[in-house]
């Protein structure tokens, strides 16, 4: 990573440096900012507070040169800028004040290189790349190319990749079908091509994604249509890598219905499967949106009672003996709007709740938009967690919050710039 980054930084300047001389103007782009943070254990005894400030940086740097638009991106890793505690004796170090040292995470936050040295003299290049807007020749259709450090999510089922050293070429147009393809230099985490297209084909949005990872293919196909006025229908089917040697077993499917024929109503339906547990995409999102990962089904609606926006939704998975329900709405209370939400979860013969609710409170002039928040968890035996919060944003653009979490108090206190 450091040799790719330091070369392609090196690429980014000389490539910057000559386009400036012929370019209408130049663009840097990104985002700077620091918080700091102090936190209290109020019930178990005579506890330190806890310091910690953090500052990060995102840069981005473009020039516009003809009809194209070159753009190169530049992210450093975040850093840490005094004021940490790092040895918990309550008191803020001091030992990282006069210096910036990238923020250490689990796997890839080492600060120094195999021969003990600091890496890029304390700072990290978390990713760069390059991305052209344009045509490759004349009259030919505008595409835009990305290589680097590519951010390839094309797909929640078979291609979310994350961030690949890649290169991606997207918008190419067959026919009525648009297309996007990438492709990653093969790496000891990744040795992935692909396309991912979708079309409009007499009203039926179609879309399709297949990657050949290390020689084993993963793909999907979905479409969406109107089959009635008001109702709409999305259905997905997939298959991962293992497909090809067995099939029964390896395949994911799911079907949605989207109705808002009633006024003022709108309601979902939907009914998942998979072939079996061994279904398991290796570029598969992580959190709870993967179209098909077991055997259920959803139920949810939309409406208003009495005036009172109310949401509901059920979702049971046959395959994980697992129960979430959720119900939701807006109360006004002495002029405050408080959005309240209910989430029941049955799994394993046990119940879990769980409690939420904000507002934005206006009633001090000089402080407005003050935004409450508490959430509580319990079971049938005890509460599990529980907080309670306020965040504000002041004019100058400090960002203030206090919070108190499971016997635990907290202030910080931030500021962001976006350029």
């Amino acid at each position: 990573m450091k040799k790719w980054a330091i070369a392609l930084s090196a690429a980014l300047v000389l490539a910057l440096s000559g386009a400036a001389l012929a370019a209408s103007n130049v663009t840097i782009s990104g985002e700077m900012g620091t918080q700091f943070s102090v936190s209290q254990q109020l019930n178990a005894g005579q506890q330190p507070a806890k310091y910690n400030s953090l500052g990060w940086l995102s840069l981005g740097l473009g020039t516009e040169i003809a009809n194209q638009q070159v753009k190169a991106v530049l992210k450093l890793s975040p850093w840490t800028i005094g004021m940490d505690d790092a040895n918990g004796d309550g008191l803020p170090d001091g030992t990282n004040f006069a210096g910036l040292t990238p923020v250490t995470e689990p796997n890839n936050g080492q600060k120094n290189d195999a021969n003990g040295q600091p890496i890029m003299g304390g700072l990290r290049i978390d990713q760069a790349y390059l991305q052209t807007v344009g045509s490759f020749w004349m009259g030919g259709p505008v595409l835009t190319t990305s290589i680097g450090d590519v951010e390839i999510s094309k797909d929640p089922l078979v291609a979310a990749l994350g961030t690949q050293k890649a290169v991606m070429v997207e918008g190419v147009p067959v026919g009525p079908v648009s297309a996007d393809l990438f492709y990653t230099w093969p790496s000891t985490t990744a040795r992935v091509m692909g396309v991912a297209a979708k079309a409009n084909v007499a009203g039926i949005g179609l879309n399709g994604t297949v990657i050949n990872n290390a020689g084993k293919y993963a793909w999907d196909a979905g479409a969406t249509a109107t089959v009635l006025p008001g109702v709409e229908l999305k259905g997905l089917v997939a298959g991962d890598e293992n497909f090809q040697a067995a099939p029964a077993d390896h395949w994911g499917a799911r079907l949605d219905a989207t109705v808002t024929t009633l006024p003022n109503v709108k309601l979902t339906a939907g009914v998942r499967g998979q072939g079996s547990k061994d279904f398991k995409p290796y570029y598969a999102a992580t959190d709870d949106t993967r179209p098909a990962t077991d055997l259920g089904f959803s139920l949810g609606a939309e409406t208003q009672i009495m005036g009172l926006p109310v949401t509901a939704s059920y979702d049971q998975s046959l395959e994980l003996h697992k129960i979430v329900g959720s119900l939701g709405t807006t109360v006004n209370v002495a002029g405050l709007a408080i959005n309240g939400k209910y989430t029941g979860t049955y799994e394993n013969q046990a119940l879990t709740n769980e409690l939420s609710a904000d507002t934005t409170l206006n009633v001090i002039p000089q402080l407005p938009n003050i935004k409450f928040s508490g959430d509580l968890q319990f079971n049938t035996q005890r509460v599990t967690s529980y907080s309670i919060g306020a965040d504000y944003t002041a004019p100058n653009g400090m960002d203030f919050g206090l919070n108190y979490a499971n016997g635990t108090a907290s202030a910080s206190a931030g500021l962001k710039m976006t350029f």
